[in-house]
C-alpha cells in the first residue's frame, strides 16, 4: 500500500506553500520562528491550503472551517502587542570564590570546598522584558 488515500487525490501544484501543524510544532521546538507572527502566518497557511486543496463539501472543508474559528477565537485572548523579549548570556571567571574556611562544630578540622565550578555553573542568563 502507498499510504495515498484513494478519496484524496493528489494534486500536484494547487499548494505552492505547503504546511501543516507537525511542522509547525517542530518550528517552535527547534525556536526556528523569530516571533509570534511567523508562527500565526505558518497556521494560517494550514487553513489557506486545506480550503484551496479540497472543495467546500468535503467534511474536511467544513472541519477545518470549524477548527479554524475556534483558533480565530483563541487568538482574541492574546495580547495585541507581542512583548519584545532579549535574552542575553554572560560568562563570569571561572574563578572560584576566596573565603575563609568553614569549620564544623563537631570537628576542629577545618572544611573547605573540593570541586571546581565549571564554565556552565558560574554562567547565568537574563532576560529582559520591554
Amino acid at each position: 500500500s502507498s499510504g495515498i488515500n484513494a478519496e484524496w487525490p493528489l494534486r500536484p501544484g494547487v499548494v505552492k506553500k505547503p504546511m501543516d501543524f507537525g511542522t509547525i510544532k517542530k518550528n517552535i521546538e527547534d525556536h526556528v520562528y523569530t516571533d509570534a507572527e511567523e508562527a500565526l502566518a505558518d497556521c494560517q497557511q494550514v487553513f489557506d491550503n486545506c480550503f484551496l486543496y479540497n472543495k467546500p463539501q468535503d467534511d474536511i472543508y467544513f472541519m477545518a472551517k470549524q477548527l479554524e474559528a475556534v483558533y480565530q477565537e483563541k487568538l482574541k485572548a492574546f495580547p495585541d502587542h507581542e512583548p519584545e523579549v532579549r535574552v542575553t548570556k554572560t560568562t563570569k571567571p571561572a574563578v572560584a570564590p576566596k573565603s575563609a574556611p568553614v569549620t564544623s562544630s563537631s570537628a576542629s578540622t577545618p572544611i573547605t570546598p573540593t570541586t571546581k565550578k565549571s564554565k556552565e555553573d558560574v554562567s547565568s542568563t537574563s532576560v529582559q522584558v520591554t
